[in-house]
């Protein structure tokens, strides 16, 4: 038997539609994946991020860049390099490889802008 094998964006894409379709509306919640669906650069290392569940929050990368000593990471404390981001795979990508999941983002919110009830 020969297996099939999908790209990772490809598999979260058709479970999300597979729970959607065959899960009542009050539990689908429980299984959708958390995604960025905007991010707006504000100052320093602050975003306005705003997630399919929703909300929006200022989120503010300063302490993680800071405090961890991969390079990767360490390379946007230079700040034309942390502008430098746009949405891929349902989070933000920087230029350089980085990328962070949607839901460490939202753990470094500082502030919640709006939240759906």
């Amino acid at each position: 038997m020969k297996k099939l094998l999908l790209p990772l964006n490809l598999f979260r894409k058709l479970l999300v539609r597979y729970h959607r379709k065959s899960s009542p509306s009050c539990i689908r919640k429980e299984f959708d994946m958390l995604h960025v669906e905007s991010a707006k650069y504000i100052e320093s290392y602050k975003m306005a991020v705003t997630f399919n569940d929703g909300t929006s929050h200022i989120v503010d990368f300063e302490k993680t860049i800071f405090s961890d000593s991969r390079t990767i990471i360490t390379a946007l404390k230079d700040i034309s390099l942390f502008t430098d981001f746009s949405i891929k795979n349902h989070t933000i990508s920087w230029s350089n490889g980085l990328d962070f999941a949607p839901e460490f983002i939202k753990d470094c919110s500082i502030k919640i802008l709006n939240e759906t009830a």
